[in-house]
């Protein structure tokens, strides 16, 4: 069971469960067992920065998530389509081979849906093994003795294609914006200049969880899913879905573009922390997906800066958007090698 939110000065039984699962990742707390202190809280930074999460040393249903994913390796137990779906470093270690072999995968997400289980059946099928769906012995021996080959992901191949053949407009393009309460003003803004330039908007200024972010705008089969929300740190930044070896070319594209206009009515971007990451409203969603934190939470200064802003930069937001949608793909043959693609069944 997920345990409640854990923080500094909690004690019990879920803080010690928490404090061996990190020293099991190498990242020792240095506290006395059962006890939430400032070391726990750092060895949880860390932890959530490797994950590329959210980095508030508060251990919430994400990062607890998190840990218990990292506990599984390919091999420990048997893999399948399955409802609520299986999810784990397992299932992105096949998902990183799979399409590595060329065999499509989908988005390297550690989420064993309809995608992955597709290119399973497509390797089993290759390997002269029981197509059944399963990742058991047989797959993992298969799996281990072809290794992981140095090429791109096949799915990352296909991505790029697709974006390549998509229509560059924004009309008709439909589109979710999400925003906590405290940044609803500039959701609006951002909404009603993608309305005027013909998008179809679908927005929720509620501050509602990641994972029914993720569903309502999969539900609504959004082209693209737009979230404005407070950073965990210092400074301005766009993010898109990124994991080990794997990038959302959408996402990426779209953030690019984003930040491109975001750039001249906020300042320079945070180049440090701008780019991929594992959070759950951008893994979970099935569409190119990016977050724009234009300030830290609880930086005052840059709130109110936001807030006599807040038109010029809700109209760059939606600026940058069209550009994502409308602007030609960059050439990107010369910095991925080749990948070659089975045919469809």
């Amino acid at each position: 069971m997920t345990p409640s939110v854990l923080r500094v000065g909690d004690r019990g039984e879920p803080v010690r469960d928490l404090q061996t699962r990190l020293a099991a990742l190498g990242i020792p707390s240095g506290d006395q067992a059962g006890e939430f202190g400032a070391a726990t809280e750092a060895a949880v930074r860390r932890f959530q920065e490797s994950r590329r999460i959210r980095v508030d040393g508060i251990v919430g249903r994400q990062t607890w998530s998190a840990l218990v994913e990292t506990g599984y390796t390919l091999g420990d137990r048997l893999l399948s389509e399955r409802r609520p779906m299986l999810r784990g470093d397992d299932v992105l270690d096949l998902q990183r081979r799979l399409n590595a072999l060329g065999f499509d995968a989908g988005r390297e997400d550690g989420i064993f849906g309809p995608d992955t289980g597709r290119g399973l059946r497509d390797f089993q099928r290759n390997a002269g093994i029981s197509n059944d769906g399963i990742v058991g012995p047989s797959t993992v021996a298969a799996l281990n003795r072809l290794g992981v080959q140095a090429g791109e992901s096949v799915a990352a191949v296909r991505e790029r294609e697709a974006l390549r053949n998509a229509p560059r407009r924004i009309v008709g393009r439909r589109i979710f914006i999400a925003t906590p309460p405290e940044l609803a003003r500039l959701g609006s803004v951002v909404e009603r200049h993608l309305a005027a330039m013909g998008a179809t908007v679908v927005s929720r200024f509620d501050g509602a969880e990641d994972s029914p972010l993720a569903d309502e705008a999969n539900r609504f089969e959004a082209a693209l899913f737009l979230a404005l929300r407070p950073g965990d740190r210092p400074g301005a930044r766009v993010c898109y879905f990124e994991s080990q070896r794997y990038r959302s070319e959408a996402g990426y594209r779209m953030a690019a573009a984003v930040s491109a206009e975001l750039e001249p009515v906020i300042g320079p971007l945070d180049p440090v922390n701008t780019g991929g990451r594992m959070r759950a409203v951008l893994r979970e969603t099935r569409m190119a997906a990016i977050v724009v934190e234009p300030s830290a939470e609880h930086d005052a200064e840059a709130t109110s800066r936001i807030v006599r802003r807040i038109e010029e930069l809700g109209q760059a937001v939606a600026r940058g958007v069209r550009r994502g949608v409308e602007e030609p793909l960059p050439d990107v043959t010369a910095e991925h090698p080749t990948v070659v693609i089975p045919p469809e069944d």
